[in-house]
């Protein structure tokens, strides 16, 4: 019974210990990256050729403002 005992706590220490060690950190670019405002992020599209209609311009927007692009 002891034994058992031992066994489920260990079971239950690795379910919780295993997954927490292979949570992603956080970097420091995501840790740095600071929001844009819509002026920035839409003149930023711009120079990269996508003005509003194109593809990609919505997703590149979305990620801008979040501070995911450089």
């Amino acid at each position: 019974m002891r034994v058992t005992k031992v066994a489920i706590i260990g079971m239950f220490a690795a379910c919780v210990v295993f997954p927490a060690a292979a949570a992603k950190k956080q970097t420091n670019l995501q840790a740095t990256a600071a929001s844009k405002t819509w002026e920035q992020c839409h003149a930023q599209a711009l120079r990269h050729g996508l003005s509003h209609g194109h593809t990609g311009n919505a997703e590149f927007m979305k990620e801008c403002m979040a501070g995911k692009t450089r």
